[in-house]
């Protein structure tokens, strides 16, 4: 063990002297890079958001050893470790930008500070709270390398190895102390390497080709690996195989003792190998869907499966007797017995089938059910994973990441996933920390759940699933909404991500505005539906998501929406070209059934589709814009509740004007158009139609402008993803440029006087400092 302690404190020392100049690199590449531009001044360039709020599609996630931190990947392929904070909620920690697409497997180390990523990019081995790159094993670059993406990770030997699997239908074995130098290569697999097992001096694999593997993995110790540098005949070796599943095998678990494996496929089944007589004991078919994964609870006594039909199964499993000892499975020759002297076998069943049945049993014997219920709505789940040592469990699915509160009493004997520390037993409520330095999770945790309870809904981190075309930052500026082509309004924490909750607007969400009035809060929203619904968006109780009001009239798609400051006057326009006024009463009187109301006046005043609208600070005007290059200069009585035309500017823009929005405070007395041109105008209100000053903000289509809400900042984004950020008030020079790497539409922006939120064709979110 000496000899262990002495290379662990080699690797580190290495590891250290990496340590300044990776942080260095990293701190160049993410600073804030100046350029002068032609007044002078100078541009501030981001790279890098604060937030990024959109999840992978089943993403992979991953628990710490201490389970304190939650690791799972963005929407945009960063990593992300999010901890608790005083108040028990999960905030991001740390973003690890290294990997270009989708990341695969997650895996932290037992004792360092070290995560491991694997995708289509190859390993990446982090440092993950100094936010940097060890090192890189890349396909294609590094020999080494798997020729394919990297499907599942592994510790093994007490975290002095790593073991990866592959699509090339390799498994490799990583000396983490020498840097991760290759060990070996073991071949044996007809197809991709999808998950592992570990206990001991056993590894178990298995994958697409349907086979489970057990190997021998002595030889891997740390104390032999010596001999290995001798000795190339020095293998792991191969102990068996188990055949039967007749799908993807993508979930593997020992029990304590290791004589039995329960492997979970996409055939719908699990089953339980016994590991000694190298022979199947058991097929359990309680899911409708492919088995996604399986973990052992309580003693090898519970079993907690899930699945691609969108179930967590907790099964209690019956006793039976297994050559002289009580086992937690039913053998299959003893199933055969019972079911030939059963008066239910008159068919002459197939008994060379593997089967699952409890005929044999007695009542107290028999697999009891605990809790089965749908995890994600109706969204198969992917993964699973129990924190090691706090009772709360993690979920992936879909585009979400959910935290669930779990039962204190249900311990969890295996190691945490990937630990491969050979025996090493943590268990969920197993550690009982000290009053003074309990996590607060701990205490909110203190429910007196029960085994049999389903979990219940701690946090959520979730994405939207298609376009979110607009996007709108609440006035206390922690929280913002956003509206998706996946129908839904989410309602979401910036500085946690998570979703506070959400509705469903049964059709795409195009644009959206709020309004608050004597601490009544409504969101309305308008899109593919043709009405224009307003839902109540108060932070707390029963009225959350309400729908209160509906405005019918529109026989087209709605684009704009705008609300004036007293929230009495709404304007909407679209796809009909027509602009329609409709009157506000806030608050609203909360009903059963939301209120219709009609239109105050329609105005057929553009030739083309009504894009946007926007009120002045004053409500004094209104400005819309259309597909036809003109703008409109409404005049705005609040006693009669109309609007006049006071300006009409034909051809303002040589093409489509996507966006036009009016100042604030200091520039209040300013609108500014943006066109598909890439150029922004600014006109003012007291020159008629004269352009004061025109920006060549890029060279692509300009989608949406937004101002800061002390009129100082204008800020733009268009179909490539770049958004840039301009003084408001002359000389109207250039601030910022902010370019995400998917380099994908931004659809929308929302500003207020510290941040701004973008959102984007592909489901992210972002959020930016603005200065």
């Amino acid at each position: 063990m000496n000899d262990i302690n002495i290379e662990l404190q080699k690797f580190k020392t290495e590891y250290n002297q990496l340590d300044s100049h990776n942080e260095q690199k990293v701190n160049k590449q993410l600073e804030n890079l100046r350029i002068n531009d032609e007044l002078g001044g100078s541009i501030k360039k981001f790279a890098q958001p604060m937030r990024v709020i959109g999840v992978q599609e089943q993403s992979p996630i991953a628990w710490s050893v201490d389970g304190k931190r939650l690791a799972f990947v963005s929407g945009n392929a960063s990593i992300y470790i999010t901890k608790e904070d005083h108040l028990g909620n999960f905030v991001v920690e740390n973003v690890l930008i290294g990997h270009k697409t989708t990341v695969n497997c997650l895996l932290f180390h037992p004792r360092d500070s070290i995560l491991i990523s694997g995708g289509f990019d190859g390993l990446i081995i982090w440092d993950y709270l100094k936010g940097f790159i060890i090192k890189r094993i890349s396909p294609h670059q590094d020999p080494d390398a798997h020729e394919s993406n990297v499907e599942c990770l592994t510790w093994i030997c007490d975290g002095t190895a790593l073991v990866s699997g592959g699509k090339d239908a390799n498994i490799k074995v990583w000396d983490y102390l020498k840097n991760f130098k290759l060990l070996e290569t073991i071949t044996g697999h007809k197809a991709s390497v999808m998950c592992f097992a570990v206990v001991e001096h056993l590894l178990a694999s298995a994958g697409r080709d349907s086979s489970v593997k057990l190997w021998d993995i002595n030889t891997l110790r740390p104390e032999s690996r010596a001999k290995r540098e001798d000795d190339s005949s020095i293998k792991v070796h191969l102990l068996g195989s188990f055949d039967g599943h007749r799908g993807d095998v993508v979930s593997l678990a020992f029990n304590q003792d290791a004589t039995m494996l329960f492997s979970g496929a996409r055939d719908n089944e699990i089953k339980i190998w016994n590991t000694k007589a190298m022979e199947l004991l058991r097929v359990i078919k309680h899911h409708k869907g492919d088995v996604s994964q399986v973990s052992l609870l309580n003693n090898d006594t519970i079993l907690l499966s899930a699945s691609i039909d969108g179930t967590l199964k907790s099964l209690k499993l019956g006793k039976q007797k297994i050559e002289g000892q009580e086992s937690d499975v039913i053998v299959l020759d003893e199933l055969k017995q019972d079911i030939n002297n059963s008066p239910l076998n008159q068919n002459q069943m197939d008994l060379q089938l593997p089967i699952y049945s409890s005929i044999s049993q007695k009542d107290d014997e028999k697999d009891k059910v605990l809790y089965n219920f749908e995890a994600h709505e109706g969204v198969g789940i992917a993964d699973f994973e129990l924190n090691p040592i706090y009772p709360l469990m993690a979920t992936s699915a879909g585009h979400s990441v959910r935290i669930w509160r779990v039962s204190n009493n249900i311990n969890n004997q295996q190691s945490p996933k990937g630990a491969g520390s050979g025996g090493m037993e943590i268990g969920i409520g197993a550690i009982s920390p000290s009053s003074s330095s309990m996590s607060p999770f701990t205490q909110i945790n203190n429910n007196n759940l029960q085994p049999s309870d389903k979990p219940i809904l701690f946090h959520e981190f979730i994405g939207h699933k298609d376009s979110v075309n607009s996007v709108c930052i609440l006035p206390e500026g922690d929280s913002f909404i956003s509206g998706s082509s996946d129908y839904h309004i989410f309602h979401y924490n910036i500085k946690t991500m998570s979703k506070d909750f959400d509705f469903n607007f049964e059709g795409s969400v195009y644009t959206l505005c709020v309004g608050q009035k004597n601490d009544q809060r409504i969101v309305f929203a308008g899109g593919n539906h043709y009405d224009i619904k307003g839902y109540c968006i108060n932070k707390e109780g029963p009225t959350s998501g309400k729908e209160v009001v509906r405005y019918q009239g529109h026989s087209g798609k709605v684009q704009a929406l705008a609300l004036n400051k007293d929230c009495s006057l709404l304007v909407s326009g679209g796809y009909d070209f027509d602009l329609f006024l409709w009157s506000v009463k806030m608050p609203f009187i909360l009903r059963d059934e939301s209120i219709v109301q009609k239109h105050l006046h329609k105005y057929s005043a553009h030739k083309g589709v009504i894009t946007c609208a926007s009120f002045s600070d004053s409500d004094e005007f209104l400005i819309t814009s259309s597909t036809d290059h003109s703008l409109i200069l409404w005049q705005v009585s609040n006693h009669s509740k109309k609007l006049t035309k006071h300006r009409t500017i034909e051809q303002a823009h040589n093409s489509v004007i996507p966006a036009v929005v009016f100042g604030r405070a200091q520039s209040a007395s300013l609108y500014y158009s943006a066109s598909w041109e890439g150029n922004i105008k600014v006109w003012d209100l007291s020159k008629k139609d004269k352009v004061i000053h025109e920006i060549p903000a890029f060279d692509c289509r300009v989608s949406s402008l937004t101002t800061s809400n002390d009129g100082k900042v204008l800020v733009a984004s268009c179909s490539n993803g770049t958004i840039k950020t301009f003084s408001a008030l002359s000389p109207f020079h250039q601030l910022s440029e902010y370019t995400p790497n998917d380099h994908v539409c931004t659809n929308s922006v929302s500003a207020n006087d510290e941040i701004f939120v973008s959102s984007s064709e592909n489901g992210l979110i972002r959020a930016w400092s603005l200065h």
